[in-house]
């Protein structure tokens, strides 16, 4: 099975890690299955961290509403990448915001005539 890693998977490779270890992955088999699936490791350097609260705010989110609520034992990697997906769209286009005046992201850029 073969299937094109993108940059989305790429990036929930990092953050990933804590769950294989929470699940009992040692940090070399870690490493090994990372290796082994081709995937990216993302790393800033030592010090170096403007972007790490809005990424960990949004993988924090993503573990806890979508991953930890379910058992996701039974479904393929497709299946994953399918439903991480969605989630994706949804919290981008969808989900409403209070600090946006009740409003989706997508409504909000769509009011201030920001279509994209």
């Amino acid at each position: 099975m073969s299937f094109r890693i993108t940059p989305l998977q790429r990036a929930c490779s990092a953050s990933v890690k804590s769950v294989c270890c929470r699940t009992g992955v040692t940090p070399s088999g870690w490493l090994t299955r990372i290796g082994d699936a081709k995937l990216v490791r993302l790393m800033s350097r030592r010090g170096y961290s403007q972007d790490n609260p809005a990424c960990e705010g949004v993988f924090g989110r993503l573990k806890t509403e979508l991953f930890y609520p379910r058992d996701w034992g039974a479904n393929t990697i497709e299946q994953f990448v399918r439903e991480v997906d969605a989630y994706v769209h949804w919290y981008n286009e969808k989900r409403i915001k209070l600090s946006l005046g009740a409003l989706s992201p997508i409504e909000c850029r769509n009011s201030l005539g920001l279509n994209a």
